[in-house]
Order: structure tokens, then sequence, then C-alpha cells
């Protein structure tokens, strides 16, 4: 799996696990739910201030993001 992918697969499950929707973690990081979408769906890779921000309201380290199965 490529990078974009992998990394926007591991938001998603993250984000699940956490119980938010697109909708609501968009909302908390000031962004679209459709640019959430695409980093989700790897069709775009967002800025490290920007992953910062989704770990920090989801309540991960960064690190956990680009961690493999």
């Amino acid at each position: 799996m490529d990078r974009k992918k992998q990394l926007g697969r591991n938001i998603t499950l993250l984000r699940k696990s956490r119980r938010f929707t697109q909708k609501a973690l968009a909302e908390k990081i000031h962004k679209s739910s459709s640019y959430l979408c695409d980093i989700e769906k790897g069709r775009t890779l967002p800025s490290l201030k920007l992953l910062y921000g989704i770990a920090d309201v989801l309540g991960y380290d960064i690190t956990d993001f680009f961690k493999k199965e």
C-alpha cells in the first residue's frame, strides 16, 4: 500500500476508534469534511501542522498515524 493511502487509512481507523465522524473532526481542525475525506482516501497529503492538529484532537501521538499494521 502506498504511503498516502496507509496514512489516510490509519487516520480513519484512529478517528473511528474515538467515535468521531468526518464532519465532527473536520470542524475541530477547521477544514472541510471533503478535504478530510481526501486525506483519508489517500488523495492528498496533509501538512505536518495539520497532522499535529488531528493528533491533538483525537488524543493520539502523531507517530500513531505512521504505524504499519
